[in-house]
């Protein structure tokens, strides 16, 4: 986490994509000025890590944010956190700059199999055979399906959480804000305001609880009427292991195939600092505590 800011901010410099990313901060909001206190002498404990926040009260968050004004006692700021209002916008931004550099996006073709050789590994894909000195497995929940093949084995699970969209043209907020007893973040998205949040362990392939969406809906009204109804919901799995840490290393058998996966929450977060971390390591140059992250710690 230490270095996120930092590796994402050269793929940022390399995609001329600075402007895409909201650095005004994020934060933990308290309904209850009992919760707020006790959260603050918690996090009293975060400062020994280099994480930088300050604590505010009723006034001082509502200066922030006006839009919270009257519902919420006070809230913890995180002045370095930063957000992307447009994630596709980001990616297509990426995927420019990928084949600005050489590279060749093959967007409708399905991988089935990986097949490590001894200079090379050939990827088996729904339009025929491909052939790369490394692979790198970044697939999500649907990992274990091509881990498979490769003899692999890992606990991934989904993480199931719900999410709702409001349209507006000016944004409610100026940066994402998590209503602590509710549990969920309001981030300001492009032309939308997102709600997101709570945690379901499930299958994958299971269809969403319309409960959950009642429950952001319900919050939602009783803390900003006026919005009226979502203009969307949907569900989204976050792949997941049981000892909350990724899988960033090599396969269990073999050096040509590396994973970048389970980062539960924080994928986009960690996105460019994994990349990093597996570049790093294909050229056995990575630091010897990504040891720790290895899939060989499930076998």
């Amino acid at each position: 986490m230490a270095r996120a800011n930092d590796d994402w901010q050269r793929l940022l410099n390399a995609a001329d994509a600075e402007s895409l990313v909201t650095r005004r901060g994020c934060l933990y909001t308290f309904q209850t000025e009992a919760a707020w206190v006790q959260a603050s002498h918690k996090h009293d404990t975060l400062a020994w890590s280099g994480i930088h926040y300050r604590v505010l009260n009723a006034q001082q968050t509502t200066d922030l944010e006006p839009a919270l004004a009257g519902k919420v006692k006070g809230s913890i700021w995180y002045p370095d956190a930063g957000h992307v209002a447009d994630p596709l916008i980001l990616c297509e931004r990426l995927r420019q700059t990928f084949e600005a550099l050489g590279g060749t996006l093959h967007a409708s073709s399905e991988v089935q199999r990986l097949s490590p050789q001894e200079t090379g590994v050939v990827v088996n894909t729904s339009t025929g055979q491909k052939i790369c000195d490394h692979a790198i497995i970044t697939a999500g929940i649907d990992t274990p399906q091509l881990a498979n093949t490769l003899g692999d084995r890992m606990p991934l699970e989904a993480e199931r959480g719900y999410h709702l969209e409001y349209p507006m043209e000016s944004p409610l907020l100026q940066r994402p804000c998590c209503i602590a007893e509710y549990g969920f973040y309001m981030t300001p998205m492009a032309g939308r305001l997102r709600v997101a949040g709570t945690v379901e362990l499930g299958r994958a392939s299971d269809p969403a609880n319309p409960a959950r969406y009642r429950y952001l809906e319900r919050a939602m009204e009783r803390l900003f009427p006026e919005l009226g109804a979502p203009s969307a919901h949907w569900m989204g799995c976050r792949p997941s292991l049981p000892d909350t840490l990724p899988i960033i290393g090599p396969s269990a058998h073999t050096r040509r195939v590396h994973y970048g996966i389970g980062h539960g929450h924080l994928g986009l977060t960690l996105a460019a600092t994994t990349g990093a971390l597996i570049e790093a390591d294909i050229h056995n140059q990575a630091p010897p505590w990504l040891g720790a992250l290895s899939i060989d710690r499930f076998r």
